[in-house]
């Protein structure tokens, strides 16, 4: 019991650990987030039923395991998260124009592969326990990813910070030609300083984040 739902509930985290990273808006609403906890809290329901109905599992008279009739529904609901991570991951590729994002994705999109190959193989060799391993590494993968992603992006907004902005210009200006020119431009929160003064610093962050999205959703980046 205890392995099905560490296998249920690690599949959630993970979805729920990407979607935070990557900022994927469409997921980050409530009614959204309510309707992809419904697979989990079924299959925690099937698997803390099973050890009195079997219908998830139970064990023979030489103490094997069983798979009962709702195993693989069990199963799907856990494959769902992932599933889900690698449909947003190729959205975020197509739609996003950034070369470190679209790369992330692309990471994340192989990750998410590499898991659902290995747990069907796992099932096809039962006796070799290559997923533990196989999901060690695909995690490690991810987390570098993340961490470079961390690395160039603001904590605040999820923007980029002036790190990416010296090295993206950088790249920028040595391809800058009179058939490809650069444009800049720069913006200004107008009375910025009052919203902190009349309001609290809290209530600026929240409205540095505001901007943020904006721009975000605005460029596609």
């Amino acid at each position: 019991m205890g392995s099905f739902l560490s296998i249920t509930a690690c599949a959630f985290v993970f979805f729920r650990f990407t979607i935070e990273c990557i900022r994927f808006f469409p997921v980050q609403k409530r009614a959204v987030q309510m309707l992809f906890l419904l697979p989990e809290m079924l299959s925690l329901v099937l698997i803390l039923l099973s050890p009195w109905n079997h219908i998830v599992f139970h064990l023979d008279e030489a103490n094997t395991i069983v798979h009962g009739p709702a195993y693989l529904l069990m199963m799907g609901s856990a494959s769902l998260y992932l599933l889900a991570v690698a449909v947003i991951s190729v959205i975020n590729f197509f739609t996003v124009r950034n070369k470190v994002f679209r790369r992330s994705n692309v990471a994340l999109f192989v990750s998410v592969m590499i898991i659902i190959a290995f747990v069907f193989l796992d099932d096809l060799l039962p006796k070799v326990s290559i997923l533990p391993v196989a999901v060690f590494a695909v995690i490690i993968v991810i987390f570098i990813n993340m961490q470079m992603s961390n690395i160039n992006s603001d904590a605040l907004t999820g923007l980029f910070n002036r790190r990416m902005a010296d090295d993206f210009l950088q790249k920028q200006f040595a391809d800058i030609s009179e058939h490809a020119p650069l444009y800049l431009y720069m913006c200004d929160i107008n009375s910025f300083k009052s919203i902190n003064d009349l309001y609290g610093h809290m209530e600026g962050d929240l409205a540095l984040q505001l901007c943020g999205n904006v721009l975000r959703q605005v460029t596609l980046a």
